[in-house]
This record gives C-alpha cells, sequence and structure tokens, in this order.
C-alpha cells in the first residue's frame, strides 16, 4: 500500500482516480488546489510520513495567484514535490502540449498523462503508471539504503586484515552510487 496525494481542481476527478487507486488498496489524499498540495506535502515531510506518487494537474481554474499562469499551476506542486527524491511524480492534463510535456519531464516527471474526454484516464492505464511509480520509487529508496549501508560498513572494516574485501566493497560503492546517479539523471532528478 503506497501513500498517493492527488492534487487537481475538478471534483470528479479526485473522486474517480482516489476510488480506483483506493481500491488498489492504497492509501489515497486529495487536495483541490495548489496551495492545498503544497500544504499536503510539506506536512507529510514535516510528519515524516512521506508519499510515494503525487498526481498533479496541470491546469488549476480555481488559482489566483499571480506568480503564474493557471494554465501552468500545477507546476507550483510539482517544484515542491521534486524536493523529495524519492517522491515520483505525475502529471495529468487535459490540455497537453508539446512544451509542458518537455517542461515536465525535463524537471523530472515519472509520467505525462493525458486526460481524456471528462477529465478521465483510462484505469488500467492509471493503476498501471501509479505501479511503476511506487516500484521505481522502492527501487530507488533501497538503492539509496544499500549504498549507506555499504559505506557504514566500509568504515567497520579492518583494513589490515581484510584489504581485499574492502577493496571490493569500495567497487561495489562505487558502481551502486554510479547506478543510482544515472537512474536519477535518467529522470531528470538531482541528488
Amino acid at each position: 500500500m503506497a501513500r498517493i496525494l492527488i492534487v487537481d481542481d475538478r471534483d470528479t476527478v479526485l473522486t474517480t482516480v482516489s476510488r480506483v487507486l483506493s481500491l488498489e488498496g492504497h492509501d489515497v489524499h486529495k487536495a483541490h488546489a495548489v496551495d492545498d498540495g503544497i500544504d499536503a506535502l510539506r506536512t507529510a515531510y514535516q510528519k515524516k510520513r512521506p508519499y510515494y506518487v503525487i498526481l498533479i494537474d496541470l491546469r488549476f481554474e480555481n488559482y489566483t495567484g499571480k506568480d503564474i499562469d493557471p494554465e501552468v499551476a500545477g507546476m507550483k506542486v510539482l517544484d515542491v514535490a521534486l524536493e523529495d527524491p524519492f517522491l515520483e511524480p505525475i502529471i495529468m492534463t487535459a490540455f497537453p502540449s508539446i512544451e509542458t510535456a518537455q517542461e515536465s519531464v525535463n524537471r523530472g516527471v515519472f509520467r505525462y498523462l493525458i486526460k481524456g474526454m471528462g477529465e478521465s484516464i483510462p484505469t488500467d492505464e492509471l493503476v498501471r503508471t501509479v505501479e511503476l511509480a511506487v516500484a521505481n520509487r522502492e527501487l530507488i529508496k533501497a538503492l539509496a539504503g544499500s549504498i549507506s549501508e555499504l559505506k557504514d560498513a566500509l568504515r567497520n572494516i579492518d583494513a589490515s586484515n581484510l584489504e581485499e574485501t574492502k577493496r571490493y566493497a569500495e567497487m561495489c560503492q562505487i558502481l551502486a552510487e554510479k547506478a543510482y546517479e544515472q537512474l536519477l539523471q535518467a529522470r531528470g532528478r538531482k541528488l
């Protein structure tokens, strides 16, 4: 079961997506506005109960701020979501464009989903995308944990007795760190 946050200004989208993902066993939370989504993320960080996946609408008709166009107000939520290297953001939009797709991918979103008629996403596509995002998050988190454990183990090796083991462990650490960096870089994310 993954903790998932959905940020969308349409009640029908919030209800439908929440219902589909809840039926899959996920712990789903909803935010109806940009600021509510940002507050939910910050609260989750503070309470150390992070979300695994966030689904963010791109366009918010209810956005009243002057700092960004309501057509792309979801990018404000994305900016905060990207502060957590283990959170997998997914953009959802009924108004796709090449520019917003490129910008989303360049910023590091997991997927850019296009809503269809009635602003819905096919259930199988939604479930598959979220499951892949959860699996990707777990992989990145496990890899980061392995690197940390390996560093601790290296500090505890008695080099005079286990020089060959130490060299092997150092090589493993280097390879794991490179794999971790490449995985994040491939997604446009930073350590």
